[in-house]
């Protein structure tokens, strides 16, 4: 799977082609990127985003998230389109938390909870998505603002739907903390100075816990995503059909499209 050095701008894209199926089989590469938001690309950029083929960008975020930072300015040959994931906007709610300092208003369960209503409440939209990749002429980018949470549960859903080893899965989805390292500690330093200013004291590292574990995917989270998949459905592939309601035509052009 290649790293995130293609575009500069953007720390967290890359391709989820060029691994290996349990069965020997290689997920395309080329086809699939996963990506944080794309809105800051420079020229050169852009020409290398036309190079990699892409005809269609799917845009995860709600409109709350788009109206905050725009949808990004592509190319007229690629389609964007947007699908919002609510379930990932917690920012409306943690702004007032960061901004004043209460920390202690932080449900230490949010990011699970998060990931739990994404793959119970919003399989309309799950499905939606999928589907646009199996339709996709060319290749397709999928992204949310950081490419970590919705971003990440699509791209572990449809690694494991292709049966790669979860190993590798775990290896992908965490990837995102080594990507977003930089990102993350300027903007944990900017909450910590308001902190500081507030408050006239450096906040504790008990204090700060629960907000630096926002910013962070974490591998025990997804665990038990797939741990409940496979308890309630005995696979994704399963979910796919069941929850998802993909028909069986759909699940093998799926997996005859992006295998080989």
């Amino acid at each position: 799977m290649n790293n995130n050095s293609i575009f500069k701008s953007q720390p967290n894209f890359r391709d989820l082609g060029g691994v290996h199926t349990k069965s020997g089989q290689k997920v395309k590469e080329n086809s699939i990127f996963r990506s944080s938001f794309l809105g800051k690309m420079d020229e050169n950029e852009l020409f290398i985003l036309k190079d990699l083929n892409v005809g269609e960008i799917l845009d995860l975020r709600t409109s709350q998230e788009i109206d905050l930072i725009g949808k990004g300015d592509y190319p007229e040959s690629i389609n964007y389109q947007n699908i919002p994931l609510n379930a990932g906007n917690i920012t409306k709610s943690l702004i007032p938390i960061f901004t004043k300092g209460e920390f202690h208003l932080l449900d230490s369960n949010i990011l699970e909870q998060i990931y739990f209503d994404l793959i119970t409440k919003f399989t309309t939209e799950l499905a939606s998505i999928y589907r646009e990749i199996l339709n996709a002429n060319n290749g397709i980018i999928y992204h949310c603002s950081h490419g970590k949470d919705r971003t990440g549960i699509i791209s572990a859903l449809l690694l494991d739907f292709f049966e790669v080893d979860r190993k590798h899965i775990y290896s992908d989805y965490l990837m995102s903390n080594e990507f977003l390292k930089k990102s993350n500690d300027y903007q944990l330093q900017m909450i910590k100075d308001n902190f500081s200013k507030q408050f006239n004291r450096e906040v504790s590292e008990e204090e700060f816990a629960p907000v630096k574990s926002l910013f962070y995917v974490h591998e025990g989270i997804l665990k038990n995503i797939f741990e409940y998949i496979d308890k309630t459905h005995g696979s994704v592939r399963n979910y796919f059909q069941s929850e998802l309601g993909l028909n069986e035509e759909e699940i093998e052009l799926l997996k005859s499209k992006y295998l080989e």
